[in-house]
This record gives C-alpha cells, sequence and structure tokens, in this order.
C-alpha cells in the first residue's frame, strides 16, 4: 500500500506547489512573457479574422507585418489560441498551456525513467515508433532551440544503440523530420530573407559572451544570472540532487550487474550524455561552437544545463530503482522533497504590470500583487498589449528585428493608411488590412505607382481588378510596390504559400502516409502466428 500511495502524494504536492503560482489572475512574469504576449494577441487576431493557421501577422511591425509564424515554431501556441477561443484571455490562456506542457513534461520524464529503467521496460514496437515519430515532430514544431538539443540527442541514441536501436531511432527520426517538414523547410530555406543570422548570434546573443566558468558548475555555485524577472537573487545553477544523480552513475551500472547489461548500458549513456552537456556550457566547447552548423544560434552555452538537467533526472530515476524494493518509496518521496527544498527562491513567483505613464513594465511580487492591482498607473499587460498597441508601435514579436525582411533598410515608422501613392495620377478611395492582405479601391487618371503598406516577402501575389499583376519591393521601406495604369479600380495583395511550402506540406503528407505503413508492419511483425 505504502508503495503505491508515498510516490503518488509526493508527485502531488510537487506538482501544486509547482502549478499554484499560475492559478493567480495576475500574470506572471517570466524571461520572455511580454514577447510571448505580443505574438499570441497577433495570432489571436488572425486566427479571429479567419486565418486558422497563420504565416504571416500583418498587425506586428506597426501594421507592416511579419513572417514570425513562417521561422518561429509554432505548436506552442495551438493551445493557448485554443483556450483565447473558449473565452481565457491571453495571460490566463498562456499560463494555462504552461501547466498543461508541465504535466506532459512530468508525465513523459516519468514514462522515459520506467521504460528505460523500470519493469515497463521494452523494445521497439509500433507504438514506440509511432510516439517516437509524433514527438519528434511536435518537438521541432514547439520550440526552435530545443528541437536542436532533442537532434543531438537522437543522434547519440543512434550511434551508441545496438543496431536494432540504431535503426529504429534513425526510422523514427527521419519520420518525425519530414512529418515536420512543413515548417522547418521553408524556415531554413528562408533564412537569407530576414536578418536571422545577424540578430540572432551577433552582439549580446554571441556565444562566445557567455560561456560559464568550470567552477561555477559545482554544487552550491550560482551558473547563471538570467536577465529577467528572476532577478539576481534566483540564480540558476546544476543542483545538488542532479549532482548527486550523476555522481551516482557507476554504483547504479554496478548494481545492474551481469543480469540487466542494457540497463546499464544505458546508465552509462545518459551519464556520458549529462556530462557533454555540462562541458558544453564551458569554454572547453568552444571549438565546437565555432564549427558544428546551426549551434550558434543556441546562443547562450547555459542553455545545455537543459538537457543536462533532463539526464541527471533520468538518472535519478535510475537510482531509485537499484535500490531494494522496499526502500524506493521513502527514497523518490525523499528526493522530490529535497528537490524542492533545493528550488525554493525559484518558486517564489513574480507578476509583471505596465506602468500608463513611462509604457515600461514593472515587476511585483507576490506580497505587493493586491497593492498594484490598486494603483491606477499600473494596468494588466493584457489590457495594455491589445491591437491598437500593436498598430501605433513597432513591435516586433521578438527582442530584435529577428525576422525583419532584408529589404527594410530605412527607419520605418507605423502605418498610416493601408495604401499611399508615390506619384501623382493615383486617388486612394478606400484602403484597409485584412488577414493576411492588403486592398485598396482607387481612381487613377495617370500611370503611377501604389505602395501598401506590408513589408514585401516570398509569398505576395498581386491581384488588379482581379488580375494578377507583377509587383516590386520598395526600396529601403520594403513595401509592396504596384504600377497602376488609368482605370485600375481595386488592388489586392494577398499573402500565401511558395512553390517550395507546397512541395514541404507534400513531403509532410507523405509522411503520414509512410508511418502509417511502417506502423502497421511492425504491428505485424510482433503479432503471434495464428494457431499459437
Amino acid at each position: 500500500m505504502l508503495r503505491r500511495v508515498l510516490p503518488a502524494a509526493t508527485l502531488l504536492v510537487a506538482l501544486a506547489t509547482a502549478l499554484l503560482p499560475l492559478a493567480s489572475p495576475a500574470s506572471m512574469g517570466g524571461h520572455s512573457s511580454l514577447i510571448e504576449l505580443v505574438r499570441v494577441e497577433a495570432i489571436h487576431l488572425a486566427v479571429a479574422a479567419g486565418d486558422l493557421l497563420p504565416r504571416w501577422l500583418p498587425d506586428l511591425y506597426g501594421r507592416h507585418g511579419s513572417p514570425l509564424p513562417i521561422y518561429y515554431a509554432p505548436l506552442a501556441y495551438v493551445p493557448v489560441e485554443l483556450l483565447r477561443a473558449c473565452g481565457f484571455a491571453a495571460s490566463a490562456a498562456i499560463q494555462a498551456t504552461f501547466a498543461l506542457f508541465w504535466l506532459l513534461a512530468a508525465a513523459g520524464a516519468a514514462w522515459a525513467a520506467r521504460s528505460w529503467f523500470g519493469r515497463g521496460a521494452r523494445g521497439p514496437g509500433p507504438r514506440t515508433l509511432a510516439g517516437g515519430a509524433l514527438a519528434t515532430a511536435a518537438l521541432v514544431l514547439a520550440h526552435n532551440i530545443t528541437a536542436l538539443f532533442g537532434a543531438a540527442a537522437l543522434a547519440t541514441l543512434a550511434i551508441a544503440g545496438p543496431r536494432p536501436a540504431r535503426r529504429h531511432v534513425a526510422t523514427l527520426a527521419a519520420l518525425g523530420l519530414l512529418l515536420s517538414a512543413a515548417f522547418w523547410l521553408p524556415a531554413l530555406a528562408g533564412t537569407g530573407d530576414v536578418r536571422a543570422e545577424e540578430s540572432l548570434t551577433t552582439g549580446h546573443f554571441d556565444f562566445h559572451r557567455h560561456f560559464l566558468a568550470l567552477a561555477d558548475l559545482l554544487p552550491g555555485r550560482a551558473a547563471v544570472v538570467l536577465p529577467s524577472a528572476a532577478g539576481a537573487e534566483r540564480p540558476v545553477r546544476f543542483g545538488e540532487l542532479l549532482w548527486l544523480a550523476l555522481l551516482s552513475a557507476p554504483w547504479v551500472a554496478r548494481r545492474a550487474g551481469a543480469t540487466a547489461p542494457e540497463r546499464r548500458r544505458r546508465v552509462w549513456l545518459l551519464a556520458a550524455l549529462t556530462v557533454a552537456a555540462l562541458a558544453m556550457t564551458t569554454p572547453l566547447s568552444r571549438p565546437l561552437w565555432e564549427v558544428v552548423p546551426g549551434l550558434r544560434y543556441v546562443q547562450f552555452p547555459f542553455r545545455w544545463l537543459l538537457p543536462a538537467t533532463v539526464g541527471a533526472a533520468l538518472l535519478a530515476g535510475a537510482a531509485v530503482t537499484a535500490l531494494p524494493l522496499r526502500w524506493r518509496p521513502h527514497a523518490s518521496a525523499l528526493a522530490a522533497a529535497t528537490a524542492l527544498w533545493l528550488v525554493g527562491p525559484l518558486l517564489e513567483p513574480r507578476y509583471v504590470f505596465f506602468d500608463r505613464e513611462r509604457a515600461a513594465p514593472v515587476w511585483v511580487e507576490r506580497a505587493q500583487l493586491e497593492q498594484a492591482r490598486e494603483d491606477p498607473r499600473l494596468v494588466s499587460p493584457d489590457a495594455w498589449f491589445d491591437a491598437a498597441t500593436l498598430h501605433r508601435r513597432m513591435v516586433t514579436g521578438t527582442s530584435s528585428d529577428d525576422y525583419l525582411p532584408r529589404s527594410v533598410t530605412a527607419r520605418v515608422p507605423p502605418a498610416g493608411p493601408a495604401a499611399e501613392p508615390l506619384a501623382a495620377g493615383i486617388e486612394v478611395v478606400t484602403a484597409g488590412w485584412g488577414y493576411p492582405e492588403v486592398r485598396a479601391e482607387v481612381a487613377v487618371t495617370a500611370a503611377a505607382p501604389l505602395a501598401l503598406h506590408q513589408f514585401d516577402f516570398p509569398g505576395w501575389r498581386v491581384e488588379v481588378d482581379g488580375t494578377p499583376r507583377a509587383h516590386r519591393t520598395e526600396a529601403g521601406r520594403g513595401r509592396i510596390v504596384v504600377d497602376l495604369a488609368p482605370g485600375d479600380r481595386r488592388v489586392v495583395a494577398r499573402f500565401g504559400p511558395t512553390p517550395l511550402g507546397r512541395f514541404a506540406a507534400g513531403l509532410s503528407l507523405v509522411a503520414a502516409v509512410l508511418l502509417a505503413v511502417a506502423v502497421r508492419r511492425a504491428a505485424r511483425r510482433e503479432r503471434p502466428p495464428a494457431g499459437c
């Protein structure tokens, strides 16, 4: 009875401790909480107007638009938008989505530890094939940088595992990548169209500036202080419990002994991956950062503490399973309680408001939350980042100009009317924005160019009175420009998929069919012969 009740009770206490701060109606302040709120509002405006899978956000950059959804993994915003459709405010939807993903992460970690080290350990089969492929695709679609870590982990498992496992991992990884090709293939191919290279990898985001000293990884040392709402008194480090789990790996492997060679090999593999991830945070890994393609986009070496934590957490699960059966409930409860005590300073949330007078965020401790709500100068971020704010400010949806088209080389003010004649001979009768389009009714008395207030980008097509018309990009300001002739009346520019985008979508569809076939074949191989 105790073996079943104690771990479950401990897990519930740990989850409640982590999730209760999210229950506050105030907006929790985090490293990128305000940026996330901007994206959520821009996506919601597009979806509410009928663009259910937006690839272009017309409201960003002062109504000049942004291709952010093409480059930034979109999956995390799906549950947020579904919750908003159910009546949730933007901040509440974000916090509920955090809670959902935390629960999924906890369940996934438990499943991973059980499948590798517990009684539920099993070999490749149709369920693991389907689940692995879908999980790989979901990881790619959920977060760009985390997907890089996942790719490294899969590559390591494919190389280090036994031959059947290597084939299995390679198959599910390939299918997962193909399933998500509709996102990553156009994103990679289009990096030259935006300023991602210089914006995401230079200046403050240059990895050379953020290596951790080896001594800062030791227990009790602050590895990094994030420049966010966490504050200097809440440093991030590779915790003592994680170190204990890592150092216990030789003992766990020895306990496996000759009776469970596969478990022993997995323990050593996890330990090696954890040590490698820790090394990636230090200057020792500088040569790899400088030569491995795409690694510089991780930006901050301390982000490798994430996969190091995952590896050490699984080792902690392995250590518990290596104990005598009667000790395991107490050990798991003690480990969870110790972890909660060690991360106590990080569990005290801060909340964010906006100062109306300074148009700046204000971070508020929980003890001052009620006072902040009553302050007439402060307003919730939901009320601040509305459509009107996005339209009158050059809000980008990122911390910099990561996805600003390269054609924009001059300072661009927020848009005025949706269409603007660039020479005499055109009168704009009416003009406006759609999702994703910009349109104008014009009276043309002499041939002249018309600028439409959306940044030009691959995918825009212009029609004049229902007939396709060639367009060009305005020098410096990057807007769509179309040449009109007398008699032209209605101009419409719409954003749609490129030929490469259609090809990538086709790849994803083919991958779905291949996955179904592979799972069916695996199920047939697993099914016992008739009559046995």
